[in-house]
Parts: structure tokens; C-alpha cells; sequence
């Protein structure tokens, strides 16, 4: 139960960062040289658009 706890944590403190580093970083592409499935996944949860996370940097 606590491994389950601390690995949805663990998730969910990697997506804030990769989140904020793309807010910080100096292009704002940043979130889009993930690969696909992850680049939709966080801008789901930093509220872009699905077309949006589909651009090419």
C-alpha cells in the first residue's frame, strides 16, 4: 500500500517537473521532443491543447 503510494508520488513529481522545465526552458517547445503518448499526457495536465502537443518543435 505505501510502494503504491510512493510510486503514484513519484509519478506525479516527474510530471511536475517536466511540466515546469518546459514553462522555464528558454523554447517553448521543450514539451514536445517527448515522445508522443507523454507529450499529450502533460499537456493534458498543464491545460494545452491535444493539437498543440502534436506540433513539431
Amino acid at each position: 500500500m505505501i510502494g503504491v503510494a510512493l510510486g503514484a508520488a513519484g509519478i506525479a513529481a516527474v510530471t511536475a517537473l517536466l511540466a515546469l522545465s518546459a514553462f522555464f526552458s528558454s523554447s517553448e517547445t521543450a514539451i514536445f521532443s517527448l515522445p508522443a503518448p507523454f507529450s499529450r499526457l502533460i499537456a493534458a495536465e498543464v491545460g494545452l491543447s491535444p493539437a498543440a502537443a502534436e506540433r513539431s518543435p
